[in-house]
């Protein structure tokens, strides 16, 4: 992920054939199908972990990551040290994953092997070499052996440094003399006290970094190359897309898949075309749709199993109507698959979103297994409906034909919602502190509802009012020097925001208030007519 929470995925899109964890097939009727534990090579790792926790980047070793594997309950997320390399340029089939410490760690055990040193966490790669970790030499799963108000525990996590041992590393000299006090405090209502030894967990290295340069999302030259074919600005586009709260995913072809995924479909067809990947014999799946979820908290009921709210997959509905191609008989949620296998569809941003295909009657064939969640204005591109690495079931590399989907919606944006409204600003910007601008809008349907949205010093919390069919607006700027009003311009059903045009008054900028800042925009609000 990068730091503006863009191009968010699994290290390299790595999955679970690569670390060789057991996956189960989506289909149990198709021998093509195949569950998945381990049977067949998938690359150069031989290694395997089921949760990997407590992540640090190696500091003399970049793009190699050191964490804790961990049965789920029972150790406080305490088990194996061990590394996996994972830098920008490492494809996911070179990807090593090395134990450090006996993989007879990774789990608690009431009758621990001799190879059983105990149970770790936190561990901490240092800028000398060594490492840190938080240590209990108790190979029991947790349990309070004291009571409610005096809890006592098996563990005495200490912070330690890791040593060679023969293959594989055990802790080793104490960090610290120990750390001892007596504390209590009230949960919620029954007063837990402890005298003791307390815990060492979470160490961080305090050492002089160069700041490193923060990587950005650019968007591949071949879609690149579409959007210039049809003379579309890729910042224009993302300015739409944060005005919407929007993001843009496309596929190239979704009938290709890595060829050591057989836990899902591979012999794939776009209904209808001669787009098709089909390694096997055997039984071909027609995919028509692509159909996208998002993750809606829905309230529970006593009688389902408690109260309060949960996260429950509902069809993609945070997109207005006519953003994307409305088509008839399309399943809830949905984009057509183009004829060369290609999708493109606009998402709403920040939700959890998760998706399949589907054939012409809305049925799934191939599942996402995760949710992912997209920024504002974020542009994601897939080659494949599952990254390949470095081949497909035919044995050819990723694809790289311009998606015809991303055409489609792009000639449908502009036709049906870019163009729709067009939002021209006078004389803004030159304007002083408490002149006068005019907004004049041109284009759209007289009986459309269009509202615009006022932004000052960039923050959008400022106001929103309705316009109804009226398409001239003039009002007065502040008088306040230094402040910078955004307007946006934007409607229901197929109209979207269109333009954004921003003025700045002339002078010498002026911190204000968030207070300030409504002020102003119920003022400048007020005097539009």
């Amino acid at each position: 992920m990068n730091q503006d929470g863009t191009e968010l995925e699994t290290l390299n899109h790595i999955g679970r054939q690569e670390i060789r964890l057991y996956s189960n097939r989506n289909f149990n009727d198709d021998p093509n199908v195949e569950e998945f534990y381990g049977q067949y090579a998938t690359g150069a790792n031989q290694n395997d972990f089921v949760i990997f926790l407590h992540i640090k980047e190696l500091p003399n070793s970049p793009g190699t990551y050191m964490g804790t594997s961990c049965q789920e309950f029972g150790t406080h997320s305490a088990g194996q040290v061990l590394t996996i390399t994972g830098a920008p340029d490492v494809n996911p089939d070179d990807m090593v994953v090395s134990y450090l410490t006996h993989p007879d760690t990774a789990t608690a055990s009431n009758s621990p092997s001799g190879d059983h040193s105990g149970l770790y966490r936190d561990p901490l790669p240092l800028t000398n070499g060594q490492t840190i970790v938080s240590h209990t030499a108790n190979t029991l799963a947790d349990s309070n052996l004291g009571t409610r108000s005096n809890p006592l525990s098996h563990y005495d996590f200490r912070l330690k440094l890791l040593q060679s041992g023969g293959s594989h590393q055990t802790a080793g000299t104490a960090v610290t003399s120990g750390i001892t006090k007596s504390i209590s405090f009230w949960d919620p209502d029954e007063l837990v006290s402890y005298n003791g030894e307390l815990w060492e967990v979470m160490p961080v290295e305090v050492v002089s970094r160069s700041r490193p340069v923060a990587p950005a999302a650019q968007l591949p030259d071949v879609e690149q190359g579409v959007l210039d074919s049809m003379g579309i600005d890729l910042s224009e586009l993302q300015d739409y897309l944060r005005q919407q709260n929007l993001a843009l995913l496309v596929g190239r072809d979704l009938t290709t898949r890595d060829r050591n995924d057989l836990q899902q479909p591979t012999n794939l067809r776009v209904s209808g075309t001669n787009t098709e990947s089909i390694p096997r014999s055997g039984k071909v799946y027609n995919i028509s749709w692509l159909q996208f979820f998002q993750g809606d908290l829905i309230r529970s009921y006593t009688n389902r199993g408690g109260v309060g709210r949960r996260v429950i997959a509902q069809p993609m509905h945070g997109v207005d109507a006519g953003v994307n191609p409305t088509i008839a008989g399309a399943p809830a949620g949905s984009v057509k698959i183009a004829e060369d296998g290609s999708m493109a569809a606009f998402v709403p941003a920040s939700r959890a979103l998760t998706w399949h295909t589907t054939d012409g009657t809305g049925e799934p064939v191939v599942r996402e297994r995760y949710w992912v969640t997209f920024q504002p204005g974020e542009v994601r591109v897939c080659t494949s409906c599952h990254g390949i690495n470095t081949a497909d079931h035919l044995g050819n590399s990723g694809p790289t034909n311009p998606p015809l989907a991303l055409s489609q919606l792009m000639s449908h944006w502009k036709n049906e919602g870019a163009s729709r409204h067009r939002i021209n600003v006078k004389g803004l910007p030159r304007t002083k502190a408490g002149g006068r601008f005019a907004l004049n809008i041109q284009g759209g349907n007289e009986n459309d509802l269009l509202k615009v949205k006022l932004a000052v010093s960039h923050r959008r919390s400022s106001g929103v009012r309705s316009l109804g069919s009226i398409r001239s607006f003039r009002g007065r700027f502040p008088g306040v020097r230094g402040v910078q009003l955004t307007f946006s311009l934007y409607g229901r059903g197929s109209n979207a925001v269109l333009d954004k045009d921003k003025a700045r008054i002339r002078g010498k900028a002026k911190r204000l208030s968030s207070r300030d800042r409504r002020t102003i925009a119920r003022r400048v609000l007020r005097s539009l007519r």
